[in-house]
């Protein structure tokens, strides 16, 4: 992700088809964050549900990432969760998807965020949006930290070591794009709180 880079500090990226047993390699102890990127909507079967029609989910990828997702916050190591990835998040948390919304597959709508956040992400007004499920029950210890205006679908979320978005901020223009992962990596090195 160009926006990543652009901040100048280094992030690996961990490929989802990679073996688990590498994730306890020494060559990953040096990564500080970890990013739960988009893709294919995740496992009904993880939040006791049954698929619907329209749900395509990808099991392999969904347990290597839950696995990765527990080694990395026993670690006490800080996680990204980009659209997929915010609900990747809210499910291992013990939360529930709503496997299906409307009118949230492609465009902007104006969102609005907590207060606690830094002022870039009240001065955004739109986020895009390129999903169709979104959070119907928060897990434990997730809350709410961003809401579209529009449907209330949650928009951002916190949890212990984890800040998730629906959004896909790496599709921002330029400025709003480095500007989010700047944040991001002040959160990293603790100079910020998310």
């Amino acid at each position: 992700m160009k926006a990543v880079t652009a901040t100048q500090h280094y992030y690996r990226d961990i490929q989802p088809w990679l073996d688990v047993g590498k994730f306890g390699d020494p060559a990953y102890d040096d990564a500080e964050l970890l990013i739960l990127t988009g893709g294919a909507d995740v496992d009904p079967h993880l939040y006791q549900e049954e698929p619907e029609p329209y749900t395509t989910y990808a099991p392999r990828r969904d347990g290597m990432e839950m696995l990765r997702l527990k080694f990395w916050l026993e670690s006490g190591r800080k996680v990204l969760g980009i659209c997929r990835g915010l609900q990747l998040l809210n499910v291992y948390f013990g939360g529930t998807l709503f496997q299906d919304i409307p009118n949230h597959v492609s465009g902007r709508h104006p969102a609005t965020f907590s207060e606690y956040l830094p002022p870039y992400f009240h001065q955004l007004g739109t986020v895009n949006s390129y999903h169709h499920q979104a959070i119907k029950t928060l897990g434990k210890g997730v809350m709410v930290a961003g809401l579209s205006t529009e449907d209330t679908v949650i928009e951002a979320i916190t949890a212990p070591q984890c800040f998730g978005v629906q959004f896909h901020p790496e599709w921002f223009d330029k400025d709003d794009s480095i500007g989010f992962f700047s944040i991001i990596e002040s959160w990293v090195m603790g100079r910020v709180q998310l």
